[in-house]
């Protein structure tokens, strides 16, 4: 007597992966218009998110320069000034910080007294003040400036920051060397 055995000859399933071997066309051309769709939403949150960051690290740099200043004020008992540079090359009255900056020790910038050098910062227009501040911290830390210096960042980067608020920072800086957002 014979019997035969249905579940070894059986044939594979459709899904079996020895008859198919890849996508179909249809399958593909769904996956790249998602893709697609997803990259056309995500593309412009992206770069908001890159101009948000240039103008959030120009801010976080320009601080730190104030701090260093301040407590080089502080404890070298003189007066250490900010002034606006380009490309380091000494002081550049009444140009942009967004060319870069310097802090140094004493009446002009020198090899010998000048604490830090910040070169121009990618994807900026301009860092501004509100008007033509000489940035000066004496030897007991508070600032020989207006009170409530405001400096203004744009962004040179991806928008047109004349209609976008969000383009631009703009930071306050108190006599004591406090700096805050506004």
């Amino acid at each position: 007597m014979y019997t035969h055995n249905y579940l070894t000859h059986r044939k594979p399933s459709f899904a079996s992966t020895s008859e198919q071997q890849g996508l179909t066309m249809i399958e593909l051309l769904i996956t790249v218009t998602i893709l697609g769709i997803l990259l056309m939403i995500a593309i412009p949150s992206f770069n908001r998110w890159v101009v948000d960051w240039r103008l959030t690290n120009a801010v976080n740099s320009f601080r730190s320069s104030l701090l260093v200043a301040r407590s080089e004020a502080i404890a070298r008992r003189k007066i250490i000034r900010i002034c606006p540079s380009n490309g380091g090359n000494g002081c550049v009255p009444g140009a942009d910080y967004a060319n870069g900056w310097l802090v140094y020790v004493g009446n002009a910038p020198g090899a010998n007294n000048t604490l830090i050098v910040q070169e121009g910062l990618k994807g900026l227009r301009s860092i501004v003040p509100n008007s033509n501040v000489n940035l000066q911290f004496v030897p007991t830390g508070i600032m020989r400036a207006n009170s409530g210096s405001t400096f203004t960042f744009t962004t040179s980067s991806y928008v047109d920051d004349t209609s976008t608020a969000w383009a631009k920072k703009q930071v306050t800086i108190s006599r004591t060397g406090r700096v805050r957002k506004l």
